[in-house]
């Protein structure tokens, strides 16, 4: 009669646990990702990166030497931060191209004038801790607003996460993993904390906000796809 007991309770226990796990993956804040909605080739016909793009891409990257060619440029790519930077180039200049400009490079070009205690610049924040970057994995990869436009005065807000995979030429739902608990990564539940710690952003409301968000994927022939991410 014990045994039996035994048996049928631990028989209720895997029961309420397999129903907790179904629950839990049911209920998780997933991510749609759109089919390709532009792109952008960074490689000429001969191979070679072309010229405009090659030293950001080489500098910031912090690969050595006089690259020319794109395969050598990817196989020297020996680390995941490193693919990550290149990315994260390639969706800048991308987003330059449409006519909008990178948070951090917004601030960067106007140090003087943050650091300037003039009365008449006072309506330009005076916090240059103006950064997305919040460690690895953590922050968003780029924010951009409109090239005339500041961050006091905008219209939108696009907030981009950008992908590079040497092996891929599309990218996936699964390659955004569920980063915190049950959310998944560019999921706006992911993204609310981590705008709303950036010292220039803390004044703005994410919920009120015309934000649009974004993936790019830097692939493996040179070429960024674009796509728009919305929540389940």
């Amino acid at each position: 009669m014990i045994k039996k007991y035994i048996k049928n309770f631990k028989s209720i226990i895997y029961f309420l646990f397999f129903v907790t796990i179904s629950i839990s993956i049911y209920s998780a804040q997933k991510i749609d990702i759109s089919d390709v909605q532009d792109t952008m080739n960074f490689v000429g016909g001969d191979g070679k990166i072309f010229k405009k793009y090659q030293g950001e891409f080489i500098n910031k990257a912090g690969v050595n030497g006089n690259i020319e060619k794109w395969s050598t440029f990817k196989n020297a790519l020996d680390s995941d931060q490193k693919k990550g930077i290149a990315g994260e180039v390639a969706a800048k200049f991308f987003f330059e191209k449409k006519g909008y400009e990178i948070l951090e490079d917004h601030y960067i070009e106007r140090v003087s004038i943050l650091n300037s205690e003039s009365e008449d610049e006072n309506d330009i924040f005076s916090d240059k801790e103006c950064t997305t970057k919040k460690g690895p994995d953590n922050g968003i990869d780029g924010l951009f607003i409109l090239k005339n436009e500041s961050i006091q005065h905008h219209s939108k807000i696009i907030i981009n996460e950008a992908k590079f995979r040497s092996n891929q030429v599309n990218l996936l739902e699964n390659d955004f993993g569920f980063v915190t608990g049950q959310i998944q990564q560019s999921h706006s539940n992911w993204n609310r904390p981590r705008f709303s710690s950036v010292a220039c952003l803390s004044d703005l409301d994410y919920d009120k906000e015309n934000i649009f968000r974004t993936a790019t994927l830097l692939g493996r022939d040179g070429t960024l796809n674009l796509y728009y991410i919305t929540d389940k």
